[in-house]
């Protein structure tokens, strides 16, 4: 009954998260990586980086095969519909609430308040990330194997084999999971006679051991194979890393602390923040000084190997060594170390929880409370609009992941001239990374028809370092210009340095300057005919004010008019969609069912996407909203 309660609590804060959609990574590490949406063997999952093949960020630092291959299994299962993943993501943290509530039971607490305990730690607001984000399901999966090592963990051989299994899967999916190595040492250590001296325990604790390093050293041979030794980030040198390093621990600690504000983006490598830097060095001395108390006075096992859990868990996201990523920390990173947190302390809650009943009254008031913030946020998680809205909002301007990804947002739902308004503010934020608003500015430009002003914008960085994309989008700018000979040499550049994007575009080349030739020839008279050439070419604007002249003609054919409505659904412009909408519907009643969907969920977007524009300072147009 007790373990049934941990079960509803999690399902009823998440069941909207079933709902939501695929958000931030989840485009590239699923909808845009070859290894999910294809059969492969299981060597092939574990030959390749965690990136590999997505279009993504350049990291080659990440090895996380059993995370791929899981989103392999969802989409063999449920194809493109992201809630079978997000089903998956709370199967997931369920196992580790209840994983959890029986490590708990283990230390001696009473059943309903390990219920309790297991419960708020699966309802902490900051957990959310992780359970209702698909991509999150990193720490689920890894803190999965680690709760499970932990319990598998005893004195027979079997269970050390098993344990250290655990703990090489747990690798697999992500590097904290290598925290579990000195939790089941401590446990190790603990259950050593303690009037054995201690060159004999530290034998006896390496060899009940070997198994575990047998595991881990296999784990990490197969990741040296792959990604080898890569250090990535942002060289800060060795004072400002301490500090950064400082920072970190402070943040983490106010994170713990305050569980009712979790943010998507907080703070960045090498910009800190006087108090946080302060509070790190406090909790760096209190650590210091708990581990003095240690040695008098003897802790239970359960408080030990929480308390280890919690600081190894945390070890590899201090930013100690660089990490590629452009967050100080995340809420995510807290899944492990926040449960280490629970099976030390929950003895001690059990203990106040005995003897009064007013304590009961504060831990359930407080378990409600924890529960609405979690299904608060979990709601801003299931819709990608309101997300990256609220996340832009409380996102400093030392930062600027949280404006590039609503930049993307805006531009996918076809408002163009918001998304350059946003991309501009970009470009004044105090971040380094920011070079990709820049990129995103061109972008815009192009779509509202000003692919010149779009290729100065980007040629205008030709002194700095052009990424590969930058450079592929330079030469499409140079193909929609007719200037062929130096979109040839560019893409050929491309080409040759490994960049495939690049090979597609080089190889229809031929084909692009027949349909510029083409379009110049075809009279204005022959609309549907202009309208397919400016769409094969990428010159939107043609292409829109063409297919609505191709559909205004009573005599259109139906392909052209599902042509017309295919290409406009891409394009974002509510009121062209709406207007060949109309006419479809004008001559056969109503819209394919697929086509109808399409339409449906395209003005859908727009309008949500719309409607938050006075929050970002925007003025929203009502011609957007025409239906």
């Amino acid at each position: 009954m007790a373990a049934l309660i941990v079960v509803l609590a999690v399902a009823l804060a998440y069941v909207q998260v079933l709902g939501g959609p695929f958000l931030w990574d989840d485009r590239l590490l699923i909808l845009g990586a070859p290894l999910v949406d294809r059969d492969a063997s299981l060597g092939e999952y574990l030959r390749q980086p965690f990136w590999a093949g997505s279009n993504g960020p350049a990291v080659d630092s990440y090895y996380r095969p059993f995370v791929t291959l899981s989103f392999a299994l969802d989409h063999w299962l449920h194809g493109s519909n992201a809630g079978g993943y997000h089903l998956t993501n709370l199967g997931l943290h369920v196992t580790c609430a209840l994983l959890l509530f029986v490590l708990i039971r283990k230390s001696g607490v009473r059943p309903i308040t390990a219920s309790l305990v297991a419960s708020g730690w699966a309802l902490q607001p900051r957990l959310a990330e992780a359970a209702a984000w698909i991509s999150g399901r990193t720490d689920l999966i890894a803190s999965m194997f680690v709760l499970g090592s932990l319990l598998c963990w005893g004195r027979s051989s079997r269970r050390r084999v098993g344990a250290g299994v655990l703990i090489a899967a747990g690798l697999f999916a992500k590097e904290s999971a290598v925290a579990a190595v000195p939790a089941v040492a401590v446990i190790e250590w603990m259950n050593q006679d303690h009037n054995v001296a201690t060159r004999t325990k530290l034998v006896a604790v390496g060899r009940a051991l070997l198994p575990v390093f047998a595991a881990v050293c296999a784990a990490l041979a197969a990741r040296f194979r792959v990604v080898g030794v890569h250090v990535e980030g942002e060289a800060l040198g060795f004072g400002r890393r301490a500090v950064t390093v400082l920072d970190a621990v402070g943040t983490y600690v106010a994170m713990v602390l305050d569980p009712f504000r979790p943010r998507a983006v907080i703070g960045r490598p090498g910009a800190p923040t006087w108090w946080t830097v302060v509070l790190g060095g406090c909790v760096l001395v209190a650590i210091a000084a708990l581990a003095v108390h240690q040695r008098r006075h003897r802790w239970r096992p359960s408080t030990a190997v929480g308390f280890t859990l919690a600081a190894a868990a945390l070890l590899p996201v201090l930013q100690i060594v660089p990490i590629p990523s452009r967050t100080l920390t995340a809420d995510r990173f807290l899944y492990l170390p926040t449960a280490g947190l629970v099976i030390a302390l929950a003895p001690r809650l059990d203990r106040a929880l005995a003897l009064r009943r007013t304590a009961w009254l504060l831990a359930s008031a407080a378990l409600v409370s924890l529960g609405w913030s979690t299904a608060r946020r979990a709601a801003v998680w299931s819709d990608e609009v309101a997300f990256w809205v609220q996340t832009y909002l409380e996102t400093p301007s030392n930062n600027s992941a949280a404006a590039t990804d609503l930049v993307g947002v805006l531009y996918r739902a076809g408002l163009y001239r918001d998304a350059l308004a946003l991309s501009e503010r970009e470009r004044w934020y105090d971040d380094p990374a920011k070079r990709q608003a820049r990129f995103n500015s061109a972008l815009c430009l192009d779509r509202l028809g000003r692919p010149e002003e779009a290729l100065a914008l980007l040629r205008a960085t030709r002194a700095q370092h052009h990424r590969p994309d930058t450079e592929a989008e330079i030469a499409v700018l140079e193909l929609k210009l007719g200037q062929w000979d130096s979109a040839r040499s560019r893409l050929t550049a491309l080409v040759n340095a490994g960049y495939e994007p690049a090979r597609p575009l080089l190889q229809h080349l031929p084909d692009y300057e027949r349909a510029r030739a083409e379009l110049a020839r075809v009279p204005e008279t022959a609309v549907a005919e202009r309208a397919k050439l400016a769409t094969f070419l990428g010159d939107e604007t043609t292409a829109v004010a063409a297919w609505l002249r191709a559909t205004s003609d009573p005599g259109t054919s139906d392909a052209t008019l599902r042509d017309a409505l295919r290409f406009l659904v891409q394009t974002g412009d509510p009121a062209a969609i709406a207007t060949v909408a109309r006419r479809y519907i004008a001559r056969h009643a109503a819209l394919p069912p697929d086509l109808g969907a399409m339409v449906s969920e395209r003005l859908d977007e727009i309008d949500r996407a719309t409607a938050v524009l006075p929050r970002l300072g925007l003025a929203a147009d009502p011609a957007r909203s025409q239906r």
